[in-house]
């Protein structure tokens, strides 16, 4: 009798740990007593769920992950197109990306501007912008400022 209750038992918990270490095609031998074969078929029945939930979360990904990169792309035209200067930076105000209308704007390459801090150059200086918003962006009190300022254009 101890050996009918082993068996289907270690042959369960065989099947389990490979499951555990991430063989979704593991399946359990349904043998046994009545309530093993039914642990058996349950456990079965869980792993073809697994899969099939498995492959769906992928397919998520995937349509995800496709859109996020379009937006990116959509996103990366407007930025390099846009006819007003952009600046991307960093929690710290560093200058993460400039768009080729600041370039010109500033007279700088987009080189020279990425990492520097924004709050360092001369028209950007937190005084000269209204009621601090530059100091209250980078201590993440707001989330993005939107101002305009003339340049001489060369």
């Amino acid at each position: 009798m101890g050996r009918q209750i082993v068996a289907p038992v270690a042959l369960l918990s065989a099947s389990v740990a490979r499951m555990a270490a991430g063989n979704l095609q593991e399946r359990a031998p349904v043998c046994g007593f009545a309530e093993f074969r039914e642990l058996a078929r349950a456990f079965n029945r869980m792993a073809e769920q697994l899969i099939v939930e498995k492959q769906l979360l992928e397919g998520r990904v995937e349509q995800r992950t496709r859109a996020l990169n379009d937006s990116e792309l959509r996103f990366r035209g407007v930025f390099e197109r846009a006819q007003v200067g952009i600046a991307i930076c960093d929690a710290r105000g560093l200058i993460l990306e400039v768009n080729t209308a600041l370039t010109a704007m500033l007279c700088r390459t987009a080189e020279a501007l990425r990492g520097a801090k924004l709050a360092d150059l001369p028209d950007f200086r937190p005084g000269r912008l209204h009621g601090g918003e530059l100091n209250r962006l980078v201590s993440a009190k707001l989330d993005h400022v939107r101002f305009e300022r003339g340049f001489a254009l060369p």
